[in-house]
């Protein structure tokens, strides 16, 4: 019996030939293979994880491109082209755009710290009170889109009055013992999918500033004509 070791094996492992016509052709066959195996397989799993890392980087870069780092939510961007896709399918819906009352005295009395814990929080709000399929956004410093996959009117009555109570609601404490009283104004656009999102977001923010002149706290809202308006207080 002849005793080979064959690098890169581990020393511990031993090919036994036994000098026997054919069975030793065998056996060297395999003693030359076995290497070239073992470093395909090793370079097949670390091409595999590079493969991972770089699809993994690849939808972080994604996620990171189409999110608004504050909230979570999808920034401008992606908001509108994810609403004109939903439309191009002819989902109908409305679209709601909110802006946090009085936004500038938290910034200016409490400080920037303090006016992000409060977007935070009135971003929670907005999703927690939508549905499954409704589409939420940061478009602007304190302002917020949600597309509401519904054309009627109590629905995205229901939900715009939802939110706005939410915020009004909200347990915002910008220093130790201090509350501050948050609130917001929406304006609703409801319409059928014959319009595209940057023609159903200037009726909404037409509606929201409208809510503002108001009184703010407060929903102003279109039946798809944008010149009718209905105002409904918290």
């Amino acid at each position: 019996m002849i005793v080979l070791w064959a690098s890169p094996l581990p020393r511990d492992v031993v090919l036994e030939i036994y000098p026997v016509a054919g069975i030793t052709c065998v056996i060297v066959a395999i003693l030359v293979a076995f290497p070239i195996s073992w470093r395909l397989q090793r370079e097949r799993n670390r091409l595999a994880k590079t493969v991972h890392d770089l699809e993994s980087a690849h939808i972080e870069l994604d996620r990171r491109a189409r999110t608004d780092p504050l909230t979570g939510m999808l920034n401008r961007g992606a908001f509108m082209s994810d609403v004109d896709e939903s439309l191009l399918k002819r989902i109908g819906g409305a679209m709601l755009m909110i802006d946090a009352d009085n936004f500038k005295i938290v910034n200016d009395t409490f400080g920037h710290s303090a006016g992000d814990e409060a977007l935070r929080l009135v971003a929670e709000t907005v999703i927690a009170g939508v549905r499954i399929g409704d589409i939420c956004g940061r478009v602007g410093g304190e302002e917020f889109l949600v597309f509401v996959q519904a054309t009627d009117t109590l629905s995205v009555v229901a939900i715009a009055e939802r939110i706005l109570a939410g915020v009004f609601n909200l347990n915002f404490e910008p220093e130790d013992g201090c509350r501050h009283q948050l609130s917001v104004s929406i304006g609703v656009a409801i319409n059928s999918a014959d319009q595209n999102a940057i023609a159903m977001m200037s009726i909404a923010d037409r509606k929201m500033y409208e809510a503002k002149r108001g009184g703010r706290n407060q929903i102003a809202y279109s039946y798809g004509d944008p010149r009718a308006s209905r105002v409904r207080l918290a």
